[in-house]
């Protein structure tokens, strides 16, 4: 079973730090300076990463504020584009996505009660290792919400908005 982030939109901007964009440049075919030598060629840009993201919500004001926000993203960042796609996704729509072989990149769950199921079935992969080396601060985000995230003492998710 292909492991694949099931994470929450906030984890798009950690999978910026973990792809990385930077190209290789080519060298030169020959030896810079000797006769017939060729300029090094121009390093290739990096292909474009596009990331599906299904979010939980479907209200036309929802929609719209949530696409606001991915276009910002694809704007911001060229190499990695996000495709959103907008209604109400269950649990066994996900579980079933990854079972046949084509889960979405990353999920806004209305729901994180799957966590700890998805976690345990290795249907998600934890961030702490990924938080860490970007120098991640969680400081400001409330304890209960990461513990809700939390399975087996590592985090499975980012909380993307809290209700009271």
């Amino acid at each position: 079973m292909r492991k694949r982030f099931v994470a929450l939109a906030v984890a798009t901007v950690l999978l910026t730090t973990a792809c990385g964009s930077a190209a290789t440049p080519t060298p030169a075919s020959t030896a810079a300076g000797s006769p017939g030598a060729s300029q090094p060629a121009a390093s290739q840009p990096a292909a474009v990463v596009t990331l599906t993201l299904r979010y939980c919500w479907g209200g036309e004001g929802e929609v719209k504020a949530m696409e606001k926000v991915i276009q910002a993203w694809n704007s911001a960042h060229p190499e990695i584009q996000v495709k959103g796609i907008s209604g109400n996704i269950k649990t066994e729509e996900v579980a079933a996505a990854v079972a046949g072989g084509a889960p979405p990149d990353m999920v806004i769950m209305c729901d994180n009660g799957a966590i700890a199921g998805f976690a345990h079935d290795k249907v998600i992969m934890p961030l702490d290792d990924i938080l860490t080396k970007i120098g991640a601060d969680k400081s400001d985000i409330i304890p209960a919400s990461l513990k809700w995230l939390t399975y087996q003492g590592k985090l499975y998710g980012l909380p993307f908005v809290q209700d009271t």
